[in-house]
C-alpha cells in the first residue's frame, strides 16, 4: 500500500515460505520450525514490526505439497 501521490509505502508484507518434503513433516525440525513461524507470524501481525519506518506484516509457512500453498494464498489475501 502506498500513501496517494506520495509513492511512499504505509504497509508491506513479509513473505517466508520453507519447503519440505512429506517424509519431514513430523521430525523434531519441522515441529520447532512451526513454533518459531508461529510467534513471528503473531509479533509481526500484532503490528508491532516496522522496516524502515514502515508497518510490516507477516506470513511464515511451511511447505509441503500443493495444497500448503494454496491453503498461504488464502492467508496471504488475509493479510493484504
Amino acid at each position: 500500500m502506498f500513501h496517494p501521490g506520495t509513492g511512499v509505502a504505509r504497509s508491506r508484507s513479509l513473505l517466508v515460505f520453507e519447503t519440505k518434503g512429506q517424509h519431514l513433516h513430523v521430525n523434531d525440525d519441522t515441529q520447532y520450525k512451526r513454533r518459531v513461524f508461529a510467534a513471528l507470524e503473531q509479533i509481526f501481525n500484532a503490528g508491532k514490526v516496522t522496516i524502515h519506518d514502515v508497518s510490516t506484516k507477516g506470513m511464515f509457512r511451511l511447505v509441503f505439497d500443493r495444497k500448503d500453498f494454496l491453503e498461504a494464498q488464502t492467508a496471504l489475501d488475509s493479510i493484504s
